[in-house]
């Protein structure tokens, strides 16, 4: 059989290619993800008091604007980063936006206020019951999201595996949110943002050992 033939033969033994299947899968697991630990974060912890009056405090609207924005730029870089050829580096800029975001609104709060406010401000009263529940919320999320890029093609498994970890944290942390009434920008900076970096590091970490084509 010629060349031409066998590619023939191979072509019309299968349809048309699927281009929106990654997508449809990435968003469902981020959706299934996020419902899930949503519901565990009302039924587990319970929901804040104010939360139906939250974008009416600037800075709970601020802390919700950084989690949403979290999760799109996220979002957006994992379906980029899904794809053969794509690199971590054409996605940084936009990975990084939600965090520089509340950096500078944290650096802002702490220059208003005094000194001796700093620890309540980057401490508050949870960091540490933050600092758990944030990765234990995300584990689902990640898990669902990594088995959705063995079904894609990514190369740079490294940068994959950062923005599959930064979705997951972002999504915990959405989700947690509906609980957490600390406000304070420092404090959303040092446990929200570092717990959602922290994430990414070890999907860094993890991906590449677990995602081959």
């Amino acid at each position: 059989m010629r060349t031409e033939d066998l590619i023939s033969t191979l072509a019309a033994a299968h349809g048309p290619v699927d281009r929106h299947r990654t997508r449809r899968l990435v968003l469902g697991a981020a959706l299934v993800s996020f419902a899930v630990a949503g519901v565990a974060v009302v039924l587990r912890l319970g929901a804040r008091p104010d939360l139906m009056q939250i974008l009416a405090e600037p800075r709970a609207a601020a802390k919700l604007i950084f989690a949403v924005g979290a999760v799109l730029a996220a979002l957006w870089s994992v379906l980029r980063l899904s794809r053969p050829g794509a690199e971590l580096s054409e996605t940084a800029a936009v990975l990084a936006l939600p965090f520089a975001f509340v950096l500078s609104l944290a650096a802002l709060e702490l220059s208003w206020s005094p000194p001796e406010a700093w620890p309540a401000l980057v401490f508050g009263a949870s960091w540490s019951y933050c600092l758990t529940s944030i990765p234990l919320y995300a584990v689902l999320p990640f898990a669902l999201l990594v088995l959705t890029l063995r079904e894609a093609a990514p190369t740079d498994l490294r940068g994959a595996g950062f923005a599959t970890g930064v979705l997951a944290g972002s999504l915990a942390t959405l989700a947690y949110e509906l609980h957490c009434t600390e406000d304070a920008m420092p404090f959303v900076a040092a446990w929200y943002a570092g717990t959602i970096v922290a994430i990414g590091v070890l999907g860094a970490l993890v991906v590449p050992r677990v995602v081959r084509w």
